[in-house]
């Protein structure tokens, strides 16, 4: 429950609390990133974050961009064997009977 109350901090975005958001649901999963690189808004491109894990499936990443300009980065790739190109079925975790 620790990252729960860390990412609800860190990510929660207007009424959204970040065990809602797309990098929230991420982290819960999967702990802190080892490395995170963020783009800011430059022309065409809208900022992004990549998040690497190097320990899970001998490495993986996870991208965010925040594609409307609501700070709510939402997931648009991953290398992660599990996840779906639908953003939204991706990692489900349980919360005390929640699913989120």
């Amino acid at each position: 429950m620790k990252r729960v109350g860390f990412v609800n901090k860190k990510y929660s975005v207007g009424l959204k609390k970040g065990y809602e958001t797309d990098r929230g649901r991420v982290y819960i999963a999967h702990g802190k990133p080892d490395e995170i690189m963020q783009d800011q808004y430059d022309g065409d491109i809208r900022p992004n974050e990549i998040w690497r894990y190097h320990s899970i499936e001998g490495g993986v990443i996870f991208v965010f961009c925040d594609v409307n300009g609501s700070s709510n980065f939402r997931l648009i790739h991953s290398c992660l064997l599990y996840t779906s190109d639908a953003a939204d079925d991706l990692l489900c975790v349980d919360l005390g009977g929640r699913r989120i």
